[in-house]
């Protein structure tokens, strides 16, 4: 077994963290194993030489500073599988730190104008079908993350 683990503290609130991890996950296109007790996610099924990645991920509030620990594992072993797991790792965190931003960021719900502006063009794409269902359902979600 593959095992890669990465931590990082940030000046955010607790609930704010987890709506960056949420889009991150989101957007990386992981698949959700468990939330209740702990945020478990498994990438999506592989269609090459790599297991696909679990991640575990804990946020705990400290002391008014909020930390994050990833722990990634996968059922290979070797170098490859080691680099997949880690770059999956490195990838989710440097994804979760640019969503921290877009969700600290984000616009009051009653500013609505932009939010359907885009809704209605996600709309017109997909019944167009320039968008497929899930790339549709996928942005619309994206879209919903960033107003709540």
């Amino acid at each position: 077994m593959s095992n890669f683990s990465e931590g990082m503290t940030f000046n955010v609130r607790p609930e704010t963290l987890k709506k960056a991890c949420e889009m991150a996950l989101l957007e990386l296109d992981m698949s959700t194993i468990s939330s209740e007790e702990a945020m478990i996610f498994r990438e999506k099924l592989r269609f090459d030489t790599y297991n696909p990645v679990t991640v575990e991920i804990s946020i705990n509030d400290k002391d008014g500073e909020t930390e994050l620990s990833l722990n990634g594992a996968n059922d290979g072993i070797g170098p490859y599988q080691e680099h997949h797991v880690r770059s999956k790792i490195l990838e989710l965190l440097s994804r979760i730190q640019l969503d921290i931003d877009a969700v600290a960021n984000r616009k009051p719900v009653n500013d609505t104008g932009e939010f359907t502006m885009e809704l209605e063009l996600l709309s017109k794409l997909h019944k167009d079908g320039t968008i497929t269902d899930l790339e549709y359902q996928k942005a619309k979600t994206t879209l919903l993350h960033r107003i709540l």
